[in-house]
């Protein structure tokens, strides 16, 4: 899997935990900042159960913008990619609050999701607020969680 949006890395470490040892995730974060920070806290989290801190040990992380990355990787080459870009609508989130002011606000592009598209054998995912118009303008289907703040939309390939 790829997390094309890595930032503090929440996403990724679920994916990693969930497809173990046998699988991988790699994590794309743009700003160079975030990227040292959650790269550092991955490799030297000590808390937890010895598969919990095997998985994030195993978290790739990446400093790059996805476009690029993803255009660098051959077609078919991961199962999923995955997008957590900051949200069109600011939601307060007391966790990120220092962090914000280095967060990469660019929205998804048609050539991104057109990349993810070429790279994934399976999925696109895209984790973005229920009001948002992404989902629509770049192709995603959603089946709506009734009261929740944030959907998931989803491009299956096969």
């Amino acid at each position: 899997m790829i997390d094309a949006t890595l930032g503090m890395a929440a996403d990724a470490i679920l994916a990693q935990v969930a497809v173990g040892a046998s699988g991988s995730v790699i994590g794309l974060e743009a700003n160079p900042y975030i990227a040292f920070i959650v790269k550092h806290g991955l490799a030297n989290w000590s808390e937890g159960d010895d598969q919990f801190t095997r998985s994030l040990q195993n978290i790739h992380v990446v400093q790059t913008e996805n476009v690029a990355y993803l255009k660098a990787c051959q077609s078919e080459s991961v199962d999923v990619v995955y997008f957590d870009p900051m949200f069109e609508v600011r939601i307060h989130s007391p966790g990120l609050a220092g962090l914000k002011q280095f967060a990469s606000y660019q929205s998804l592009t048609e050539e991104v999701v057109e990349e993810a598209k070429r790279v994934a054998k399976h999925k696109i995912v895209l984790k973005n607020p229920t009001s948002s118009s992404l989902f629509a303008r770049l192709g995603f289907s959603v089946h709506y969680r009734p009261h929740a703040s944030f959907q998931y939309g989803i491009i299956q390939k096969k």
